[in-house]
């Protein structure tokens, strides 16, 4: 906000704000003043997720329905030196690592319609175990830490997620879309590279086709048919870390007078998504959005960014 009153144009962090209202203010500061603001994550412009949004506008999964995406871990204290920041208000597993996946989902997926959520905290103390100057020191948990959520977005399209710092071990999936046509495997969204591969339905038909009952139900749920995914050959060639992408893509936004792709519209519509996982949790029931935004002009065809 200081930056905005000193009529700069401003790219942060994600998250955008802790609040919804705090991210709504700082939009409409930067409009008065006609400035623009940008807002990590910007991930969703790397290789990885660009070649996503590539495959589902080409039809290779054909209408998308249905997401699952989840971070599930047991917290930071085990490895991180100094991992108090992670249990204080505004952190946590949502509004830490949410933003990467709601980012790409709505990239990808377009605007989020409503939402609901259960959360809870497991523990409400932790204890660091890192090798640091902080080792055995008592960590005070003051967020939720575990999130089951429901979100539908204005196509149509449903998604689960979950959100952990309570969860010692898993085989969930990072992040899957599945559509009429397919399957597609995502890459992590913290990063800008990764494979995605993709699952045609008519290949897993045509395996079954002609067998008898027993066999086809056997080969239709078999690792054969697993290993039909097929990578997607990467939209352009990326680097695994590209931090910066946002604020390079901000500069050239102001010179073409467009918004930029990782815009304040966009982070706002994902702040108010994360927190509206929190007040379901603690209010019941179901949020409808106030905002929205528009999908990110894609750049799988200008890998010059």
């Amino acid at each position: 906000m200081a930056a905005l009153a000193a009529g700069k144009h401003v790219y942060c962090e994600k998250p955008l704000a802790m609040t919804f209202a705090e991210g709504q203010t700082i939009l409409e500061t930067a409009k008065s003043q006609g400035l623009l603001v940008g807002c990590a994550p910007d991930t969703f412009m790397g290789a990885g997720l660009q070649t996503c949004r590539q495959a589902i506008d080409t039809g290779k999964i054909g209408r998308p329905l249905a997401v699952t995406a989840n971070l599930v871990c047991h917290g930071h204290e085990a490895w991180y030196p100094a991992p108090e920041f992670y249990y204080k208000k505004g952190a946590g597993p949502m509004m830490d690592m949410g933003p990467y996946y709601l980012t790409a989902m709505v990239s990808l997926l377009g605007p989020i319609k409503r939402t609901t959520c259960f959360a809870g905290c497991a523990f409400d103390q932790r204890i660091i175990t890192s090798t640091s100057p902080l080792k055995g020191k008592v960590i005070d948990v003051e967020v939720l830490t575990h999130y089951a959520g429901l979100i539908e977005f204005a196509s149509g399209v449903i998604a689960n997620i979950n959100m952990s710092f309570d969860v010692w071990q898993s085989n969930l999936p990072g992040l899957e879309i599945h559509g009429t046509e397919g399957s597609m495997i995502l890459p992590d969204p913290n990063w800008f590279d990764g494979s995605v591969k993709v699952l045609r339905g008519q290949d897993m038909l045509d395996a079954v086709d002609g067998l008898p009952v027993d066999a086809a139900v056997e080969k239709f749920y078999s690792p054969e048919i697993k290993a039909m995914f097929r990578e997607v050959p990467p939209a352009f060639p990326s680097s695994h870390n590209l931090r910066g992408l946002g604020v390079a893509d901000m500069a050239a936004a102001l010179t073409e007078g467009r918004q930029p792709r990782a815009s304040g519209e966009l982070a706002c519509h994902v702040l108010e998504a994360l927190t509206s996982f929190n007040f379901t949790a603690q209010e019941g029931g179901t949020y409808v959005m106030q905002s929205t935004c528009q999908r990110p002009i894609a750049n799988f065809d200008q890998p010059a960014l």
